[in-house]
C-alpha cells in the first residue's frame, strides 16, 4: 500500500506470495495478481507518472517494504524489487492474457537460432488493462534508467 506519512510512498509487496504464484505458473490456479509486477502496478498505479518525473539519479520514486522480511530501504530493496520484476516478466506464463505484456520470441518458442532468451511485446494485448500494464512498464523502465 502507498504510505501517507513519509516523503516517499511505501510500496509494500509480498515476495512469498509472488513466489508461490510463479511456482503455479503452469497450472490453472496461476494468479497474475500475486506477481510482483501486478502488486506494484496496483499499489503505485496510474498516478505514478508525476512521482516518477521528479526522480533523478539520487532519488527513488517509492520506498520498498517486503512483507514478512526484515530490511530498511536505503536504496537496496528498491533496486532489488526492480530487478525481481524484470526477472518475473521474463518468465513464461500459462495464459498470456493474465500477464499480457511479453511473449517468448520466435527463436525461444521454437528453440532454434540465436538469442533464444528474448521476448517480444505481445501484439494481441489490446485491452485497456494490457495497455495500462505496458504504459506502467515503460514508466518503470524510464525510472530504472534515471535512478
Amino acid at each position: 500500500t502507498a504510505g501517507q506519512g513519509s516523503e516517499l510512498p511505501d510500496c509494500k509487496v509480498d515476495r512469498f506470495k509472488a513466489k508461490r504464484a510463479a511456482e503455479k505458473g503452469g497450472s490453472s490456479s496461476f494468479n497474475s495478481q500475486s506477481l510482483l509486477f501486478h502488486q506494484v502496478w496496483t499499489i503505485i498505479g496510474p498516478g505514478a507518472v508525476e512521482g516518477f518525473k521528479r526522480c533523478n539519479a539520487r532519488d527513488r520514486a517509492f520506498s520498498v517494504v517486503f512483507k514478512g522480511e526484515g530490511g530498511q530501504d536505503a536504496g537496496g530493496l528498491y533496486r532489488e524489487l526492480l530487478d525481481d520484476i524484470v526477472k518475473e516478466l521474463q518468465q513464461p506464463h500459462p495464459d498470456p492474457q493474465l500477464l499480457p505484456i511479453f511473449l517468448p520470441s520466435a527463436n525461444q518458442a521454437s528453440d532454434v537460432g540465436d538469442d533464444r532468451s528474448g521476448f517480444v511485446l505481445n501484439p494481441t494485448a489490446t485491452s485497456a488493462t494490457a495497455f495500462g500494464m505496458m504504459r506502467f512498464l515503460g514508466q518503470l523502465m524510464g525510472l530504472a534508467i534515471r535512478t
